[in-house]
Order: C-alpha cells, then sequence, then structure tokens
C-alpha cells in the first residue's frame, strides 16, 4: 500500500468511526456508550489485522501493541489517543491519533 493509499484509508476509517454516534446529527461519543462499545469493535478488527494483540484493560481502554524486540536497550515507541469525543465533535477528535498508529 502507498502512502497516499494509507493516508486515504485512515481518512476513511476515521469517517466511518465518526458515523458511531449518541447523537444522529453530529458526531458524539460518551465513554462506556454504546457507540463507543461500537468504535471499539472495530479498532479492535482493524488493530488485529494489522497484526497487533488487543486487549482492554481494567479501565475501559482499548490497547493495541505490536511485538517488539525484546533485546536489552531497544526502545519503544507509544503511539495513542482517545476514542471518546467531545459532544459534535469532528470526525478526527481524537480517533486520528489512534488509527494512525494502525495503519498499516
Amino acid at each position: 500500500m502507498t502512502p497516499f493509499e494509507r493516508a486515504e484509508e485512515t481518512i476513511r476509517r476515521c469517517r466511518a468511526l465518526a458515523r458511531c454516534s449518541e447523537d444522529p446529527n453530529a458526531t458524539t461519543r460518551t465513554f462506556l456508550s454504546a457507540p463507543m462499545r461500537e468504535v471499539h469493535a472495530l479498532v479492535s478488527e482493524w488493530m488485529q489485522h494489522a497484526g497487533m494483540t488487543v486487549e482492554i484493560d481494567a479501565a475501559g481502554n482499548l490497547r493495541g501493541v505490536y511485538s517488539a524486540d525484546r533485546t536489552a536497550g531497544s526502545l519503544r515507541l507509544v503511539i495513542g489517543s482517545h476514542l471518546d469525543t467531545v459532544p459534535n465533535a469532528g470526525a478526527f477528535d481524537g480517533i486520528l491519533g489512534v488509527i494512525m498508529a494502525v495503519a498499516h
């Protein structure tokens, strides 16, 4: 996949997640809501497809991890953001940082 195709896919996924909303006329997704569970399911599927190990921690945070080099001194890059939104958010509110980390 080219960088341009990855960018298009990232935008498409963000727009798809924007439709998971408590408000039919805007993007509003509060923590633990039904739309939030929809987003967790979709993002979990994308993470698994990208080769990540996926889990939800005790606080309800979705985590996807690529296996890493476990040799001494190896570095780890952490990328993320939030899946919930403020009321009447844009399609990229929070979710862009998560979806960019999943892009492959």
